[in-house]
């Protein structure tokens, strides 16, 4: 389930609040890299973060499970109230222009989910961008007909046009294959599948880029 909890709107206020969290948050230089990326942070627990763009302009920032964006230290609009449930894991764009989010339901065994969010408009849009790619991978498993995979954002590709995700059968699905990731190539942010790896040629082509998470599940 995620959570987008409404809040009283104060710019001022807001902006207040968030620029002094950011003075005071932690930073990627002592974050982990992801479970599902070698590329994303893992955001840690029990203190304040941020993730800088690779421009330098724009900071992801998580406090207390809540999601902001700052540019040139003022808040971006947007996801006000916009929440998360650890673990979770943050990777920038190489253009700047969006990041992506991979978060969990709940714990190790719950559901993970892909979040794509774009700076455009001046404001910060959000959209999930799995449907067509959780639909290709149920055609390789009828176990799933009531159920949905898990997914991880693993690489940003062609700047921010398209982003590789890594598919895999939940733990507690009523499957026999557990242990096969699929990767899709989609693109950025209609979802639309532009390529479909089985697990061989996702660890061939992106084992590099793959974190823990997926490379102990991928086949030699």
């Amino acid at each position: 389930m995620r959570l987008c909890l409404d809040i009283v709107r104060r710019p001022r206020l807001t902006a207040l609040i968030l620029l002094f969290l950011l003075a005071g948050a932690g930073s990627p230089a002592s974050a982990e890299e992801g479970a599902w990326s070698k590329q994303s942070f893992s955001v840690p627990r029990q203190r304040a973060f941020k993730v800088p763009s690779p421009d330098r302009k724009k900071t992801v920032l998580v406090q207390d499970m809540m999601l902001a964006v700052t540019e040139a230290g003022m808040p971006v609009t947007g996801i006000e109230g916009y929440t998360i449930i650890l673990p979770a894991e943050i990777s920038w764009a190489p253009d700047s222009k969006a990041f992506a989010l991979t978060a969990n339901e709940g714990g190790q065994d719950e559901a993970w989910y892909v979040t794509v969010f774009k700076l455009e408009f001046d404001r910060v849009n959000y959209y999930d961008v799995t449907s067509e790619a959780a639909a290709k991978f149920k055609e390789h498993f009828a176990c799933l007909a009531d159920g949905e995979p898990n997914f991880g954002a693993i690489k940003w590709l062609k700047e921010s046009k398209s982003l590789l995700l890594a598919a895999e059968v939940p733990a507690h699905a009523p499957c026999s294959e557990k242990n096969a990731p699929w990767g899709y190539i989609i693109e950025v942010p209609s979802g639309k599948v532009l390529t479909e790896l089985d697990p061989k040629k996702l660890m061939d082509d992106w084992g590099g880029y793959l974190g823990p998470r997926i490379v102990k599940r991928s086949p030699r």
